[in-house]
């Protein structure tokens, strides 16, 4: 007999968004010489207290400093949040000035990865963010002219889903039922059931935050 809780696991169906950014993930601040376009930020009183308040924080996406002397002790840092900075311009180590982007990791790939060119490490483009009361809040960096360009954008999901954070990217999860016989189909079946409607397919559980949700519905 199928208990309840195989069932709903077999039945869960997502929809990936076109983005990326949870659980399972390492989260460093890879520094590099650069200067940000201010638009709003916090002052704090040390490089050490940004970092810690920084990776603490969800919406902090960049720290910032400028060198007053060989170990930055008397230099002060800036924060800066989501929505309040749009460029950094690209500086060497002449500028005293540095910059902590804030960067997600899978655990399944490795930290700093043997590339230069960071924040980017020769991809493209990166693009991670964070929830909050049921409304993904994304961004995308891009290197152009030297500058690191930071483009905004916010998603949601349609109900009766759910959205949850799978580390860099968010998605939206819908226990659904078979309304017909047999009640207790195979994979096959539950595949086709869950690509209904715009659905990608089938999928488990990615930490206990989806677990829990799966059990109660």
């Amino acid at each position: 007999m199928v208990t309840r809780h195989h069932f709903l696991g077999l039945l869960v169906t997502f929809y990936a968004f076109a983005f990326s950014n949870a659980e399972s993930c390492k989260v460093r601040l890879i520094v590099v010489w650069g200067e940000p376009e201010d638009n709003g930020s916090e002052q704090v009183a040390s490089w050490d207290k940004c970092k810690t308040k920084c990776l603490a924080e969800e919406s902090c996406l960049l720290i910032s400093q400028t060198l007053t002397d060989q170990n930055a002790t008397s230099a002060p840092c800036r924060i800066h949040r989501f929505g309040n900075i749009t460029a950094v311009k690209q500086l060497d180590k002449t500028s005293r000035k540095r910059v902590g982007f804030k960067k997600k990791f899978d655990n399944t790939v490795a930290v700093c990865p043997l590339s230069v060119d960071p924040p980017l490490f020769g991809e493209p483009t990166y693009t991670h963010g964070y929830l909050s009361k049921g409304t993904f809040y994304g961004f995308e960096l891009t290197l152009y002219r030297r500058e690191w360009l930071f483009r905004y954008y916010t998603s949601t999901c349609p109900s009766p889903s759910k959205i949850f954070l799978r580390c860099r990217v968010a998605v939206c999860l819908q226990v659904r039922w078979f309304t017909e016989p047999p009640y207790m189909a195979d994979q096959l079946n539950a595949s086709a059931l869950c690509r209904e409607g715009n659905g990608m397919g089938l999928s488990g559980n990615y930490d206990d935050k989806e677990y829990i949700w799966i059990r109660s519905e």
